[in-house]
C-alpha cells in the first residue's frame, strides 16, 4: 500500500502544470473510465489513485467501469467524450498497442489520447488449478502434452496481455489448449473454481488465491522472478511481458 501511495503522489506531481491550477481545474467531479470489471487489479489501482486525487484536489474522482471488447468500449467512450479534462481513461497496454491491431476499433490509440501519467507495471504469472498434479513448469508442460486439447486457459479477453502471454507460452512449448476469453476478473474466478485449468494474470490478483491453496503459481512471464508463498517463481521467457497501467485524456484537452 505504501508503494501505491507513493505512485499516487508521483502521479499528482507529474500532471501538467495547467491541470494543477485549482482555479481552472477541476471545478466539478472527474470521471475515471476503467476498461475492466470491478474487483480486478486495474479497478483497484484506479480507485486508490482516485481517492488520493480527490483528497488532493478537493473534487471527486469517480471510477466508472465500462467493460467489453478487451477495453475497446471504454477507449472509444473516452475518445468520443468532450475534451474538457473531466473524463480520464485508465488505459492499459492492450487498448493502446494490441487490440487496435487485431480487431476493428472506433478510435486511434495515437491520435485520440494524450498521456497523463504511468501508474504501474504489472508482471504476469502462470497459475494452474490445484487439481493439476504438476508442481513445476516442466511438469505442467509434460502434463499438457499427454492431454492435448483437453485443457483450457482463461483470459480477460481476446487480445489481453494474459491472452497473449498464454498464447506465447503454449506456442513455444508446443502445447494444444483451448482459449476461453472472459470479461475481467471472472477469468481468475473460474480458475479458482476449476472451470479452467490455467490462467495468466497479474501477480497481485493471484497470490492470495495461491496462499489459500486454491491454485498453484508456476512461473512469471519474464526473466525476473516473482515472489509467492513458497519461495520464488522462475520466468519462462527471455522477453519480459508486463502490462502498463496509467491515465490518459482526450488528445484535444486544453487544460
Amino acid at each position: 500500500m505504501k508503494y501505491l501511495i507513493a505512485l499516487c503522489i508521483a502521479t499528482v506531481i507529474t500532471l501538467p502544470a495547467s491541470l494543477l491550477q485549482a482555479q481552472t481545474w477541476p471545478q466539478r467531479p472527474v470521471r475515471v473510465i476503467v476498461p475492466y470489471s470491478a474487483g480486478g487489479l486495474s479497478d483497484t489501482q484506479a480507485r486508490v489513485l482516485s481517492e488520493r486525487l480527490s483528497a488532493a484536489f478537493g473534487q471527486q474522482f469517480l471510477v466508472e467501469n465500462r467493460v467489453g471488447a478487451t477495453g475497446a468500449i471504454a477507449a472509444e467512450y473516452v475518445a468520443k467524450s468532450p475534451s474538457d479534462g473531466y473524463t480520464l481513461f485508465w488505459a492499459t497496454t492492450p487498448q493502446v498497442s494490441i487490440v487496435p491491431l487485431i480487431q476493428k476499433v472506433n478510435y486511434d490509440p495515437l491520435m485520440d489520447f494524450a498521456p497523463v501519467s504511468i501508474f504501474g507495471k504489472n508482471t504476469y504469472v502462470l497459475a494452474v488449478h490445484i487439481s493439476i498434479p504438476a508442481k513445476t513448469l516442466k511438469e505442467f508442460i509434460e502434463y499438457v502434452r499427454v492431454h492435448p486439447g483437453q485443457l483450457s486457459y482463461s483470459s480477460a479477453g481476446t487480445g489481453s496481455a494474459g491472452h497473449l502471454s498464454a498464447a506465447l507460452f503454449t506456442s513455444r512449448a508446443g502445447l494444444t489448449m483451448t482459449h476461453i476469453p472472459y470479461k475481467g476478473v471472472q477469468a481468475a474466478t473460474d480458475l479458482v473454481g476449476g472451470q479452467v485449468q490455467m490462467y495468466f494474470g497479474p501477480a497481485a490478483d493471484l497470490i492470495q488465491h495461491s496462499k489459500s491453496g486454491k491454485i498453484r503459481l508456476l512461473a512469471a512471464s519474464g526473466a525476473k522472478r516473482a515472489p509467492n508463498d513458497r519461495g520464488v517463481l522462475s520466468g519462462f521467457s527471455r522477453r519480459h511481458l508486463e502490462r502498463t497501467d496509467g491515465t490518459r485524456c482526450h488528445a484535444e484537452t486544453n487544460h
